[in-house]
């Protein structure tokens, strides 16, 4: 616990915006809830026979993000 080990990027792409939109904005919602005292961390599935880890979501400066917090979109 408390190690890091590997890393993912991804993008969010949004597309045929309609004519007139000058503000766009996002929230990611974890299914099954976050984890409380890890920021940024996924739950499990119910479903998983893992233990020890968790996927944690950060920013590319490596901050966890917030949850269930609309965040502007930037151009």
């Amino acid at each position: 616990m408390g190690t890091t080990w590997g890393a993912q990027s991804f993008n969010i792409v949004l597309q045929n915006c309609p004519t007139g939109v000058n503000r766009v904005g996002y929230s990611l919602v974890p299914v099954g809830g976050g984890v409380t005292g890890y920021a940024g961390a996924l739950s499990l599935g119910s479903g998983s026979t893992a233990t020890g880890v968790r996927i944690r979501l950060t920013d590319t400066n490596g901050t966890p993000v917030t949850f269930n917090t609309s965040i502007k979109l930037g151009a």
